[in-house]
């Protein structure tokens, strides 16, 4: 296939998923952001930014809306947006217009199927403007994109959409201590649906991020956004808003696979190391302060327990031998699924294979406290 001329895959336009667990700041960073949307659109050389706030989208949402419901109201939604000419398109006013309703985080009891209809609609509505954009020659718009994206595999959507359809794509993750995200929930839940502390834990602890990733960008959610710092942060993120490599040819597998034969009994020999180390550390409560997903864990640690830590520790390392030579999976497990998908993750940007499997054990290892924590409040 012939390379796009230069200029032409300069203008790419693209998308943008902000993310985070509640409370790290994600929609206080963009506030930021679109004020100086100026600055913004020069720095990265786009004509346009469409701003997409997810749990905005619930309120045109119900729990029994069907898959055409959905299509209709995202069809909706990309006409009002086709009709806005001003540089940033907000959807504040555009779902007020069609909810009847003021455009706000929803409020009340949350629901889950009306969770989970607003992320289907967000979905349709994206790949409804990127084939759009792919049209419009000359133009680069971009589409940011503001939800929890707590899992890898509530991002790959978005992130395939853009591989296929030759768009840019980054991720923008916001990073907060769980108590300072605890003491802003606090203020918030005052006006919104409740979040116990739990809940917020356990986002905490499955938060996966694409560290490791050309595509991906961290952002200390405590960060003061002034003008210079915006502009800064602008040039250095730029460099992440990237044209995704073409999936490998069917040619190249074979070598592919060798390749990780010769990998996977040094990847499996240091993941038994850091399981090792990583149960010893949650039983030694007096070592120096641990990271906090390590401490959300040890509070359901006891010397009891123990004998359970290690049969579990056992069991997760039999699974993940087995998924890493499995060439796809059909599990309903979300845990197999997610570590089927950190042990073939072919996008990691490392200069050799010993940092890729000091990256991999390292998602894994935070798979394993998820499944130890989950496990052991269950006994």
């Amino acid at each position: 296939m012939e390379s796009r001329p230069e200029k032409e895959e300069s203008r790419r336009s693209g998308i943008v998923l902000v993310y985070g667990i509640p409370g790290a700041g994600k929609t206080t960073v963009l506030n930021h952001l679109v004020l100086c949307e100026e600055l913004w659109r020069r720095e990265w050389n786009v004509d346009k930014i469409v701003l997409i706030r997810v749990d905005y989208l619930e309120l045109l949402c119900k729990e029994d809306m069907t898959e055409e419901m959905i299509a209709i109201t995202s069809e909706n939604l990309f006409k009002a947006i086709l009709s806005q000419s001003t540089p940033v398109v907000q959807l504040q006013s555009i779902i007020e217009e069609l909810s009847g309703c003021k455009a706000q985080a929803f409020e009340g009891k949350f629901q889950p199927e009306r969770w989970k209809n607003a992320r289907k609609l967000a979905e349709m509505l994206v790949q409804k403007l990127l084939l759009k954009l792919g049209d419009l020659s000359g133009r680069r718009e971009l589409i940011l994109i503001e939800d929890t994206f707590l899992l890898r595999s509530m991002r790959k959507a978005y992130l395939s959409m853009c591989r296929s359809l030759d768009m840019r794509y980054a991720e923008l993750c916001l990073t907060l201590p769980l108590e300072k995200a605890l003491s802003r929930i606090e203020q918030r839940n005052e006006k919104y649906y409740s979040l116990t502390k739990d809940v917020l834990e356990a986002s905490f602890l499955k938060l996966e991020t694409s560290e490791g990733c050309p595509f991906y960008h961290q952002v200390d959610g405590e960060t003061f956004w002034s003008e210079e710092i915006i502009s800064k942060f602008l040039a250095e993120f730029q460099p992440k808003w990237i044209i995704l490599p073409k999936i490998v040819a069917d040619d190249d597998i074979e070598a592919k696979e060798l390749q990780r034969s010769k990998t996977r009994e040094s990847l499996f020999h240091h993941l038994d190391l850091s399981l090792r180390q990583q149960t010893g550390a949650l039983f030694a409560k007096t070592s120096e302060k641990a990271d906090e997903r390590l401490r959300i864990v040890r509070e359901v640690i006891t010397p009891q327990v123990a004998p359970l830590v290690s049969k579990l520790k056992k069991e997760f390392y039999s699974i993940c031998r087995e998924l890493y030579t499995a060439q796809s999976i059909s599990s309903d497990n979300l845990m197999e699924r997610q570590l089927f998908e950190a042990l073939h993750d072919e996008s990691l940007q490392v200069s050799s294979q010993d940092e890729r499997i000091q990256v991999i054990c390292s998602r894994l290892q935070q798979i394993f406290l998820i499944f130890l924590h989950e496990n052991i409040k269950k006994s």
